[in-house]
């Protein structure tokens, strides 16, 4: 008998000041812009009517923040995981891409150009990122069989899972799609395989005018 499959609408938080700006987060945060809080609010509109059960956020502000919207309108509380959290960028946080460029040019590149062969000055992996979202992928199929649940994240999370649920090695993982703030993505869990079904929907944005652009972490 086939089990009814676990649905998970995987979203990128909205715009930030940092995002505007060129600057690696990582750990840290900056405020939404007045674009990211258009975003929040159009994506929650979107997804008011899926039926969702649970709503899970990284534990940095700018996801809870970018939660909100839905939550308040489906009266559920927000969860915060650390699991989805941003990639660790250690000694690139808080700088700009222009800087880091100019003091690590060979990282730069790597993390452009070769980023399954990078890690993050003091930080973080693309591999390690990927491995946590692994982790939290198979605690929702657990928790949550059979329902709707939404989860916020960042971009690297989001380009790491959908990264391995396309099967593509982590070199490729800044191919395809991409990845803007508050873009919809949609997994299905269903008996011990991952299925994506919607990858970085932003329809919903450009009703609006608030798609932007695919920058920073």
């Amino acid at each position: 008998m086939v089990s009814e499959a676990t649905r998970l609408f995987l979203i990128r938080h909205g715009e930030t000041e940092w995002n505007a700006s060129h600057i690696f987060q990582g750990h840290l945060d900056s405020a939404l812009t007045s674009r990211g809080l258009a975003q929040a609010n159009a994506v929650a509109h979107r997804l008011a009517e899926e039926g969702i059960a649970a709503i899970y956020s990284s534990d940095q502000g700018r996801s809870l923040r970018t939660a909100e919207p839905l939550a308040t309108r489906l009266n559920l509380e927000v969860v915060p995981r650390a699991e989805l959290r941003e990639i660790h960028c250690g000694e690139w946080t808080g700088r700009s891409y222009e800087e880091v460029g100019r003091l690590w040019p060979e990282d730069h590149g790597n993390w452009r150009h070769h980023p399954h062969l990078h890690k993050m000055p003091g930080g973080e992996s693309v591999l390690q990122v990927q491995q946590r979202g692994q982790r939290f992928l198979e605690e929702i199929r657990r928790l949550h069989p059979g329902q709707t649940v939404c989860a916020v994240t960042h971009n690297t999370v989001v380009r790491a899972v959908v990264c391995q649920l396309k099967g593509w090695p982590l070199s490729r993982i800044w191919e395809g799609e991409r990845q803007p703030n508050c873009a919809v993505n949609l997994i299905e869990l269903r008996d011990g395989l991952a299925h994506l079904i919607l990858v970085s929907d932003a329809n919903h944005l450009a009703s609006i005018g608030a798609v932007g652009l695919e920058f920073g972490s």
